[in-house]
């Protein structure tokens, strides 16, 4: 893509014009008038969707994400470490994904790098964004590889508007 295109994509995904209209100074036999401001993009005027976002106009890569209260624009890292009984914690392997990308669907990948080095291990302690019924299975029957991970909180629009029902309706035996 031309330098000049992504330059034009950044500007007029990160910046809009505002109601707040700013005076500019008449010059001598001119009459005052008002111009839209322009300015970033903050929360009350809605950022793009994350994908559409430009976050850099040298790398169109660049986007914004969101994980819990954490917010940035660059990139998601996901490490991998060894936790071996008397054995030295150290990083196996570094996956770098694009920063909306979900944790869950870059567990693929990191297993079939760590299965290619011969580092895959028995179990794979992962945080809550790792975990998902389609990946508990998955992660068992193509690498053997037990994910161990908490459930992931329910943010369903069920939940969030007490309308419907919820996991918490039902009793599971």
């Amino acid at each position: 893509m031309p330098a000049v295109e992504l330059l034009r994509q950044f500007w007029v995904q990160n910046f809009c014009l505002t109601d707040q209209a700013q005076t500019v100074e008449p010059r001598a036999g001119a009459f005052s008038e008002a111009t839209p401001r322009v300015q970033l993009r903050t929360n009350q005027e809605g950022f793009p969707p994350s994908l559409l976002m430009a976050g850099s106009p040298y790398d169109p890569e660049v986007h914004h994400a969101e994980k819990g209260t954490t917010a940035w624009i660059g990139y998601k890292v996901h490490l991998t470490e060894a936790c071996d009984e008397g054995g030295p914690h150290l990083i196996t392997h570094v996956e770098t994904t694009l920063a909306p990308v979900v944790d869950r669907d870059a567990l693929d990948s990191i297993h079939d790098r760590l299965k290619a080095k011969g580092l895959l291990a028995d179990t794979h302690l992962v945080d809550a964004g790792y975990v998902a019924v389609d990946q508990l299975v998955a992660s068992r029957q193509t690498y053997g590889v037990a994910l161990l991970g908490s459930a992931p909180e329910n943010y369903q629009w069920q939940t969030q508007s007490d309308e419907g029902f919820t996991l918490q309706d039902f009793l599971l035996d």
